[in-house]
């Protein structure tokens, strides 16, 4: 299943599913990281930048996001993969039927 994630500046307990929220907002400054709106339950995740081997780019205008890793939801347990801002949601038998929101 494919679905495009939209990066936005919402606080983070704001964030609807599909969305991403870049940390630090000034994109002046260096990444941190991004919250992830999980596009399958809700729950929003925190994907570091550098850490365990992820690495985030950005396109020049912020609007298409890569990871260079899959994640996994925190709540829902599917695996995500993030490539210029598609997310391929990839489940398996250990993926949860739960709903956040």
């Amino acid at each position: 299943m494919s679905i495009t994630l939209h990066v936005v500046s919402k606080r983070p307990c704001r964030l609807e599913r599909g969305e991403l929220r870049r940390v630090s907002q000034d994109r002046k400054m260096m990444l941190l990281a991004y919250h992830l709106c999980c596009p399958r339950c809700g729950f929003v995740n925190a994907v570091f930048n550098q850490h365990q081997g992820q690495l985030i780019t950005e396109s020049d205008d912020g609007e298409q996001v890569t990871f260079s890793a899959p994640i996994r939801c925190v709540y829902c347990n599917v695996t995500i993969r993030i490539a210029a801002s598609v997310a391929e949601l990839e489940e398996g038998p250990d993926v949860r039927n739960v709903r956040y929101r």
